[in-house]
């Protein structure tokens, strides 16, 4: 009588009730994270159980049994883990739980609200890829012929502006002409070492002004590229990338016997699926024996959202996502207002609420629909010739500058 008068009153929207009873909220998986010492959940599943709480108006006692693993099946029809806790009615809603049917015997699973896929992963390797030019990786090729290039034009721009002074001003005060020093001096502006020279030719202060200048933005890219390009010496990038490429490498696949991965490989059909079957496949008889396996460095294994055991080790994905399930909340049997919690997450998937839940809480799990590829706004590689043309073709028209002032100051001189 109480679920069906606040059915009623939810498509009023109001709500003049409160549920007698607050079911105990246990959890495993990343979707849900606790906080206030594990007394309040957060996460995308988080959210929506908070919001349900909201609109049905019940509260939630939270139960932190993040270090308990769901639980498999005994040959008594007994669970261990979580699962076994709601079997024995310990607990009333496991928030997060893939929709399997063996698990159907001791859980009544919500309407779904996301569908997750699995990923491939497989220890990381820190592997050095050290070479005596790694110092030269940050620029391209043409950038430090360009570098080089100009150098010496700026070089040899300033001798010949020295030399004409002091064929025209034998008894000036300007430096003589020497074109190693002229080098040296613009070559220190590159290390943070150059002065400006103290020319009374308003020639050479443009050239050095502008040298200064050019010199500082390169100075400022190479250290930012030099930063990304000694990080990427570190990484380590697998050897494959799909299950075609792990039939080509040292690697096998670590399978827990009678999960989700173990039937939906079996059902799949194809070459490669029949080939990682028949080739690769390495059954172990839980989560943490696949993980020791991928830990040991030889094998990778397929992981999904509601994992909960921990590695000791670091993996990295190597795949996008295979397969899909469907992801709900697990009740114990005879929940009170089931329906009316099916009909409230149904109403959060029309109404988009879902949605921007799952967009708030991104996942690497989350199965959606390929969207087509975009040019990517993030830099990658070296430095290229292109990217610094505009500055370059700035202290081009800054050499010209210089060389026009140069005749105007000759021409100057030579009429006093």
């Amino acid at each position: 009588m109480l679920c069906s008068l606040m059915a009623q009153n939810f498509r009023q929207g109001f709500f003049i009730n409160q549920l007698n009873k607050s079911p105990n909220c246990s959890w495993t998986g990343e979707a849900v994270f606790f906080q206030s010492g594990g007394r309040v959940i957060s996460g995308y599943v988080g959210d929506i159980w908070n919001t349900m709480a909201d609109v049905l108006n019940f509260s939630l006692n939270v139960n932190d049994v993040s270090n308990l693993s769901l639980g498999v099946p005994q040959a008594n029809g007994k669970w261990t883990g979580l699962l076994g806790e709601l079997q024995n009615g310990h607990t009333h809603v496991i928030p997060q739980l893939l929709m399997e049917n063996n698990r159907r015997s001791v859980v009544d699973f919500t309407q779904p609200f996301a569908t997750l896929g699995v990923q491939m992963v497989v220890k990381s390797r820190a592997t050095s890829h050290f070479s005596w030019l790694w110092s030269l990786t940050p620029f391209s090729a043409a950038v430090w012929q360009a570098v080089l290039t100009f150098l010496l034009l700026i070089s040899i721009t300033l001798y010949l502006s020295l030399w004409t002074v002091n064929k025209l001003f034998p008894q000036g005060k300007e430096a003589k002409p020497d074109f190693f020093g002229n080098f040296m001096c613009i070559y220190g502006f590159f290390c943070y070492q150059g002065s400006a020279s103290r020319s009374n030719l308003t020639s050479i202060k443009i050239m050095m002004l502008w040298t200064s200048l050019l010199a500082y933005i390169l100075i400022q890219a190479y250290g930012a590229t030099l930063v990304s390009h000694i990080t990427a010496l570190i990484s380590w990038e697998p050897s494959f990338n799909n299950l075609e490429g792990l039939l080509h490498s040292k690697y096998s696949l670590a399978v827990v016997s009678g999960s989700d991965i173990h039937s939906a490989l079996q059902k799949s059909h194809g070459d490669v699926y029949e080939a990682v079957w028949k080739n690769a496949v390495k059954m172990v008889n839980n989560d943490q024996q696949a993980f020791h396996e991928v830990c040991s460095g030889h094998a990778a294994c397929f992981v999904t959202s509601e994992v909960s055991a921990v590695m000791n080790c670091t993996v990295t994905p190597v795949s996008d996502l295979y397969f899909s399930f469907w992801s709900s909340s697990g009740l114990v049997k005879d929940f009170p207002c089931k329906h009316l919690i099916d009909f409230t997450i149904l109403r959060l998937r029309e109404t988009g609420i879902l949605n921007i839940l799952m967009t708030r809480h991104p996942s690497p799990f989350w199965k959606r629909k390929k969207n087509h590829h975009h040019a990517s706004d993030n830099f990658e590689g070296n430095v290229q010739l292109l990217q610094i043309v505009p500055i370059l073709s700035l202290y081009t028209v800054s050499i010209i500058l210089a060389f026009f002032v140069l005749m105007m100051e000759t021409a100057t001189a030579m009429h006093t």
